[in-house]
């Protein structure tokens, strides 16, 4: 499951076979903050729900610090693997909060995502957030292969 906020909701519009061709289901929504996410999973995994791989494509909306990122990983308690991708644009204060506490969590892995999109601007619109079809499966493909 990939859980996240219209970045992936570009995903989903654009390329969504990317993700669901390898059987990974896509929860995304506008504006979606970090601790929205924390809830859904909690909720999965409390209704023993939580799937063996989860996706977290969070971290646009708002800034994210290390006790929110424990805080995602309890709520990922039980999953095999945990990917975190990291953010574009002007909240990527974020990507050391989530590279950080991905090397913390032996289960954490970190799907770089700024360092893919910046090699290419041209996936972008002019937020440097948001992708058009180009950009959404190349995300797509980066997800899918953290697997």
């Amino acid at each position: 499951m990939a859980i996240g906020d219209s970045v992936l909701e570009d995903v989903q519009l654009y390329a969504s076979a990317t993700l669901v061709s390898q059987n990974i289901s896509i929860n995304a929504a506008v504006g979606r903050q970090w601790a929205a996410g924390v809830g859904i999973l909690a909720s999965l995994r409390t209704s023993g729900k939580l799937p063996p791989v989860v996706i977290v494509a969070l971290g646009s909306n708002g800034r994210v610090n290390a006790t929110q990122f424990d805080q995602m990983m309890q709520a990922c308690a039980g999953a095999k693997r945990v990917v975190f991708m990291t953010v574009t644009g002007p909240l990527i204060g974020n990507n050391p909060v989530i590279a950080s506490g991905v090397a913390r969590y032996p289960t954490a892995a970190l799907a770089d995502w700024n360092t893919l999109g910046n090699a290419h601007p041209d996936w972008f619109a002019p937020d440097h957030v948001h992708i058009g079809p180009a950009g959404a499966n190349a995300l797509g493909t980066l997800l899918a292969s953290m697997r």
